[in-house]
């Protein structure tokens, strides 16, 4: 299919595009035991209190405050904050602890801080097991069973960063449609059939989860940030669009492939919790953002699997590259891809299809051929040169799509959610409820992070997958990846710094430095 370039499509424009780093933004739960006659506010209060006390068991770099400058202003901000020795970021986000990788510029790299990560809370575990609370528990997953706060609150995520060019940026965010924008919300609505983490138990209720069809995807251009009154006007259309929609919302499936599609609320928003959008609009480039921008995206899982976390950093940042570079002639667009990430989340035979803008219907696997074909399409009519790691993700894409449409079952040793499926069918041959409280803590046991660490044992066992080894894994809980974060690290290791972010440092006697290039 013949491509136009974006030189082409827009007339002069400035082909920059940037490296390709990124990073992940993991919110793991830490849960004790509630107490006798302990009321919600108080337990969460406890909780946030227990929380500061666990990151503050990490004693590097605490001398330095987190800076919350940007582009110059300092906010205050009443948290506990860790500049870890590998160049990410731990703190205290209210009700989760949170790790930050560093700067990454390669799926495999990703992996390695992710993990270290991973390490990283487990030792931290241990000594707050050993000094404040025996029965604390650290989950890396997306959803609260014990959670009694109101819906909108209930999920915690996975968040990822990628650096583009200003000019996709745009194109994506801006709320004026574009081709850009519309393939983009088609991969994420798709993508969960590689990337979901898988869950049990019941959605949230359909009223916190309006759903728009073409015209109010097209109407989104004239609107602003959501109020409650417009999301009343929201829940009026879906209940006009549900009619022509084979599926009954209200029911309850007892496995979803994604944990946190349903809790998705909206197309576009600047919001992560009120309003939870496939495109975030936050505008935080931490770079020089007339070089770079972060395209930040909250609909991900908190994946334990490598291959989950693999193509999901890697595929994206191949879309990204496409769209920064090319856009097709006749692209395939989901006609509602908030809808279609819904429905595709409820069924793990991968069998349903999803209405397409200009008519017809395609399933995700479909969808997912169709983009990687796009890719490798423009790759060899453009030769552009791809990432040295991208030919590897090419292949492990087509490879995985082709190993789902035989049969998902066979990469229960590969991906999260066909992984925790194929274990909770073992368990319950002849099926399980979404209430069923056993399936649930099988659930909740496959994300634990530190001592009985189910995944890890799995690994152990050979059913599941390593794309990195030990060795690597072990290295990066103390070393940075090559990118700017190795610099940044630099200069805090002369051990003058009073105060630092991405990419900003202050030393003790005032000199600035500033790293605006991610890359570098």
């Amino acid at each position: 299919m013949k491509q136009k370039t974006h030189r082409e499509a827009n007339g002069a424009f400035n082909q920059f595009v940037p490296t390709r780093i990124g990073g992940l933004e993991t919110e793991v739960a830490l849960q004790v035991p509630r107490l006798t006659n302990e009321s919600t506010t108080e337990y969460q209060a406890r909780t946030v209190n227990l929380i500061k006390r666990f990151v503050a068991l990490y004693k590097e770099n605490n001398d330095i405050k987190w800076s919350y400058r940007y582009p110059v202003e300092l906010w205050k901000f009443d948290a506990e904050n860790r500049i870890v020795m590998n160049g990410s970021r731990l703190y205290s986000d209210h009700y989760y602890v949170e790790y930050s990788t560093a700067e990454c510029e390669d799926p495999r790299t990703l992996i390695a801080v992710d993990r270290a990560g991973e390490l990283i809370l487990a030792d931290l575990l241990r000594l707050f097991h050993e000094t404040v609370n025996k029965k604390a528990v650290l989950l890396k997953n997306n959803l609260s069973f014990l959670s009694s706060m109101k819906p909108f609150t209930y999920s915690f995520s996975c968040h990822e960063d990628y650096s583009v060019s200003p000019h996709l940026f745009d194109a994506i965010c801006n709320q004026n449609f574009s081709i850009q924008s519309a393939i983009w919300l088609s991969y994420l609505a798709t993508r969960i059939i590689l990337t979901g983490a898988g869950r049990v138990g019941p959605s949230l209720p359909h009223e916190f989860a309006p759903i728009y069809g073409r015209q109010a995807m097209m109407q989104l251009a004239e609107e602003s940030n959501g109020s409650f009154e417009y999301l009343s006007a929201r829940m009026k259309l879906l209940r006009r669009q549900i009619k022509d929609v084979s599926v009954d919302f209200g029911s309850i499936v007892p496995f979803e492939i994604s944990a946190r599609s349903s809790s998705i609320t909206c197309l576009r928003s600047h919001e992560t919790m009120e309003f939870r959008p496939l495109i975030n609009l936050r505008d935080e480039p931490h770079a020089d953002p007339y070089f770079v921008k972060r395209l930040h995206v909250i609909v991900g899982d908190s994946n334990r699997a490598e291959l989950s976390t693999y193509l999901k950093f890697g595929c994206a940042q191949l879309v990204l590259l496409f769209l920064e570079t090319s856009i097709p002639e006749n692209p395939i667009i989901l006609d509602n891809p908030l809808l279609a990430m819904k429905l595709i989340s409820r069924d793990p035979t991968l069998q349903t299809s999803v209405p397409i803008l200009k008519g017809g219907s395609m399933n995700a696997i479909q969808y997912q051929y169709w983009l990687c074909d796009e890719i490798e399409d423009t790759l060899n009519q453009q030769k552009l040169h791809l990432p040295a790691w991208g030919p590897a993700v090419l292949q492990e894409w087509r490879k995985s799509l082709d190993n789902l449409v035989t049969d998902p079952l066979m990469m229960r040793d590969k991906l999260d959610w066909v992984a925790k499926y194929a274990l909770l069918k073992d368990h319950f041959p002849t099926g399980f409820e979404s209430t069923n409280q056993t399936a649930m803590k099988l659930d909740l046991i496959y994300h634990k992070i530190g001592p009985d660490d189910y995944y890890t044992e799995l690994v152990h066992a050979g059913k599941m997958i390593k794309i990195v080894n030990d060795d690597m894994v072990n290295s990066f809980k103390t070393t940075p990846p090559h990118t700017r974060a190795r610099r940044r690290m630099e200069i805090i290791k002369e051990g003058s710094i009073k105060e630092a972010n991405w990419n900003y440092l202050v030393r003790k006697d005032g000199k600035e430095f500033w790293l605006q290039d991610p890359a570098n």
